[in-house]
């Protein structure tokens, strides 16, 4: 096998961390006993996406679990990022298993390796976040897949699906997912229809965009009914934002009050809310 090596800048000022892992080149293919072994481009573009995440060492703590580990190139990066929470790799295959296990020690470590076969194995806990890059080969993986995210994905956390054009149509993808009452967004575009997705569970929700002051959009599922205490608390919970009493919603130039609920200001689906740190900093 080949080893891979990626250097990274960590935020915060927290310096660079160069992963190094082992595994088989793409170009070496599906024609592998296990494609679990192998790098494929799609884990690049997720990389990139949860680097451009917020990240904190003294806010938001996730629980966070990859499905599919792989070789863990996406995982190892994310539980380095992920530093004030949890982070567990998963996979399927015993053999790939053994070398993720090699590969996280590689790292320094950091995170838990589970076994979990999708379809057999009982979800055990709920999640903040759940990753995963190039799962979906076979059109039967899709709603097992879904069955994984649903079990144990939280009321606001996120699913990210760095998706490859495989034999499966992405469209089956969001079928399933609409299926299950989830909403979702294309993230990070990449070249020949490989994608970072993000996806949310969305029954009896709207969407709401709220715009930080350096321009950046976050969709935002919400209940009309929820406060703006609670919306506050989705956006730390969801987005890794700041505590909530360090936050400030604005709607026409007015400051939402934490006691009142969105319906109450006028809110609907694809409203945008500015929001604000009380230094007036942003975010």
């Amino acid at each position: 096998m080949d080893t891979f090596e990626r250097t990274y800048t960590l935020p915060e000022g927290r310096g660079e961390f160069t992963m190094s892992v082992v595994g088989h080149k793409q170009e070496n293919g599906q024609t592998l006993s296990s494609t679990g072994l192998t790098l494929w481009r799609a884990a690049e573009y997720m990389n990139s996406y949860l680097l451009k995440r917020p990240w904190s060492s003294t806010g938001k703590s996730y629980n966070a679990m990859e499905l599919g580990s792989g070789i863990g190139f996406n995982g190892i990066l994310l539980s380095k990022l992920n530093v004030n929470g949890s982070t567990t790799l998963t996979d399927g295959d015993t053999d790939t298993l053994e070398n993720l296990v090699e590969n996280v020690e590689r790292n320094g470590g950091g995170c838990e390796v589970k076994q979990l076969r999708w379809g057999v194995d009982k979800v055990e806990r709920v999640w903040d976040m759940i990753i995963a890059s190039d799962v979906i080969y076979v059109p039967n993986v899709v709603p097992l897949l879904f069955d994984v995210v649903t079990a144990g994905l939280s009321e606001v956390g996120v699913f990210v699906l760095a998706y490859a054009r495989r034999n499966v149509k992405f469209e089956m993808v969001l079928e399933e997912a609409e299926k299950r009452g989830m909403v979702w967004s294309k993230e990070e575009t990449g070249v020949d229809g490989e994608n970072v997705w993000v996806f949310r569970k969305g029954e009896g929700l709207s969407e709401i965009i709220v715009k930080t002051r350096t321009g950046r959009e976050i969709r935002l599922g919400v209940k009309l009914s929820d406060t703006v205490l609670k919306v506050k608390n989705k956006l730390g919970a969801v987005e890794g934002l700041v505590l909530p009493d360090k936050q400030i919603l604005l709607m026409k130039g007015v400051t939402l009050e934490n006691e009142k609920t969105l319906d109450q200001y006028g809110v609907v689906k694809g409203t945008t809310i500015f929001y604000r740190l009380q230094d007036h900093t942003g975010n």
